[in-house]
């Protein structure tokens, strides 16, 4: 059923030759779109009027490299909250390999000093969407702990389940140990080798799709793909996620990770 009442549908209706096949195809793709409006006061602060078309968190909704953007913002609260003398988003870190799709790290070649830090994970993933800061931040987190924390700040819907490394579901469970380090080269805080027990639900509505994928091996599997145990983020609880991310821009050093949804 298309949503012809909503100012998107309208927009798109406007120019045919660019947007007719979407139009046409609504149902087929299950495209979802959320447009927010940005209106400034004469003191040039922002206020915002979202527009939805098609919008629906019962429908499952597969958010790729969005997933990053909970996760960075989570390491740094993790960070505040240890509330541990010399250990900041720049202190030096090291992990270990203790269990299956682990990788041991002391050195990150990609940053100027060649020194693993929180800092320079998001920096990373913020301007390259890296996919290595990010499984970075996943075992410093780990499963259990992020998701909980965005349950219980109201994203309800997420499930965040994965490294972008085509580890198994049980090894995805597992988080490495970790280190981190003082300027002294001094261990400040150590993490043990992490294993979430809990078994999360499935995501909502129909899971498996497409015709055909390639496995964890780049084998082409020639059915449709099962994303039963894939990571979830409704397009609604990413939109929140962004607004409060551009609200909070001015200093990253987040004390509270709340919803603005609602």
């Amino acid at each position: 059923m298309k949503d012809t009442s909503s100012l998107i549908y309208q927009l798109m209706m406007t120019h045919p030759e660019k947007f007719q096949n979407i139009l046409d195809s609504t149902a087929k793709y299950e495209i979802q779109i959320i447009y927010t409006q940005v209106n400034r006061d004469r003191h040039n602060n922002p206020s915002f009027r979202q527009y939805n078309y098609r919008v629906n968190d019962s429908v499952y909704f597969y958010p790729a490299s969005l997933v990053k953007l909970p996760v960075l913002l989570m390491s740094l609260e993790k960070l505040n909250n240890l509330k541990i003398k010399g250990l900041n988003k720049y202190s030096r870190m090291s992990f270990d390999s203790a269990y299956a799709c682990q990788l041991s790290i002391t050195k990150d070649t990609n940053s100027p000093n060649q020194k693993p830090t929180i800092a320079h994970y998001i920096k990373r993933i913020l301007l390259a969407s890296d996919n290595n800061a990010y499984n970075r931040l996943y075992e410093f987190l780990g499963q259990k702990y992020m998701n909980e924390r965005l349950w219980s700040n109201g994203y309800d819907k997420a499930c965040i389940l994965q490294k972008f490394m085509g580890c198994t579901y049980d090894a995805n469970k597992y988080t490495p140990p970790i280190k981190f380090y003082n300027k002294k080269n001094q261990v400040i805080y150590s993490q043990a080798l992490t294993y979430n027990p809990q078994d999360y639900g499935k995501a909502p509505g129909t899971v498996k799709k497409g015709i055909a994928y390639l496995d964890q091996n780049e084998h082409l599997v020639n059915a449709p793909k099962d994303f039963s145990r894939a990571n979830n983020l409704p397009l609604q609880e990413v939109n929140d996620l962004f607004f409060y991310y551009f609200r909070n821009s001015g200093t990253l050093e987040l004390r509270a990770f709340k919803s603005l949804a609602k």
